[in-house]
This record gives structure tokens, C-alpha cells and sequence, in this order.
């Protein structure tokens, strides 16, 4: 598992937010991939935290949930750890990868949000709003609707891999009966057949 994309800057603030407001982060990564995860630099809240939040990719739109939804789940916010004012990277790993992604120039977006907590102090994602550079998108904020904060980035990764499909078994023929050697790479089948000695 590679880090497709990333930003790890300065933790000027440890955004903190609670239920019904939503985070989310602007990024691209490069065509042929898939996301299998993604980390970003947080904590739990300070108050009451939630015990588990909602992660989404979204691609596209004019604002990061206008788009196509790609992959949202849930995790455990045990994963984030208590809550630091100096936090490091958590990752996170999503139960099946998004695949068939158009990468290049198509816009995505991490959106993250809480599932349940009291007050607005139930989850934390550190953000650098004192020299952000970012070149592949730019930190959001949801409260009743979609505002773009240029001068934040969040620090995440987007972990991924080659989305390389499995390609059709390779045939030979060689005079008559076929053989066919099976192998298993990566949980997918893959026959090598064949043809050797002819009976007719």
C-alpha cells in the first residue's frame, strides 16, 4: 500500500467539530490507481467524543458532496486516539478499495464527519492555516452549507495501489489435450491452458 497523495505541514489548529458539521479535504491522484485507505493527523474531541465518524471520497462537483460518492464507511473512533493538542497521522483503511477511478485532473475530496457525540468538540482533524501548500486542493467546512477555506489545508494521505484488472487466461494450444495450470496471485484465479498431445 503506497501513499497516492499527501500533506503533512504545520498543526497551527486542531479543527474540532461535532454532529452535523462536516470537514473535508480537496485532492488528486494520478490515473491507473486505487484507494485503499487514507490517514489523516487528528484526534478524538475534548469534551464528548463521538465513538465513531463516517469517512466518504467523493470525485467531482462543485463542492466536495456535489460530486459522485465513491466509497463512504464508517469507523471506530478508537482508531484517532484521545484527545492531544499534538496529534499524528491515524490510518484508516477501507473494508474494499474504490476502484475504477478517472485520476488526472478529476477533483476528489475526503469528507469526514461524526456519527453521534455532544457538543461540537467530538472529533479533531489538524489543519496549517499559516503557510498551506497544497497544490491539489483546499480544506472545507459544512455547517449548513459548503464554505471553501483557502487558507487551510488539512494534513491527510490518501493510501492506494495499481487498479490493474485481472486479464483473460493465457491459451496455447499445442497439438491436442488441454492442460490447465491454476494459480492464485492476490486472491484471484488465473488458468494457464494448454494443448499437448494430440489424441484423435
Amino acid at each position: 500500500m503506497a501513499i497516492l497523495t499527501e500533506y503533512d505541514g504545520s498543526v497551527n489548529d486542531t479543527f474540532n467539530f461535532g454532529v452535523g458539521v462536516k470537514r473535508a479535504q480537496g485532492f488528486k491522484i494520478a490515473t491507473g490507481k486505487k484507494i485503499t485507505g487514507f490517514s489523516i493527523k487528528g484526534s478524538k474531541g475534548n469534551t464528548t467524543p463521538c465513538t465513531s465518524f463516517t469517512a466518504s471520497i467523493y470525485a467531482g462537483g462543485a463542492d466536495p458532496t456535489a460530486g459522485t460518492l465513491i466509497k463512504s464507511e464508517s469507523f471506530s473512533s478508537d482508531g484517532l486516539g484521545a484527545y492531544t493538542a499534538s496529534p499524528s497521522f491515524r490510518d484508516f483503511t477501507f473494508s474494499t478499495p474504490a476502484t475504477g477511478l478517472a485520476g488526472g485532473s478529476t477533483q476528489y475530496y475526503l469528507v469526514l464527519f461524526p456519527d453521534d457525540g455532544t457538543g461540537g468538540d467530538v472529533i479533531r482533524w489538524s489543519v496549517d492555516n499559516t503557510s498551506p501548500s497544497y497544490a491539489d486542493g483546499s480544506n472545507w467546512q459544512y455547517v449548513s452549507s459548503w464554505s471553501q477555506r483557502t487558507t487551510e489545508d488539512c494534513n491527510f494521505k490518501i493510501y492506494g495501489d495499481d487498479d490493474t484488472p485481472a486479464g483473460p487466461a493465457h491459451v496455447k494450444k499445442i497439438c491436442g489435450i488441454a492442460f490447465a495450470n491454476i494459480k492464485k496471485i492476490n486472491g484471484i484465479a488465473i488458468a494457464n491452458v494448454k494443448k499437448i498431445n494430440s489424441i484423435t
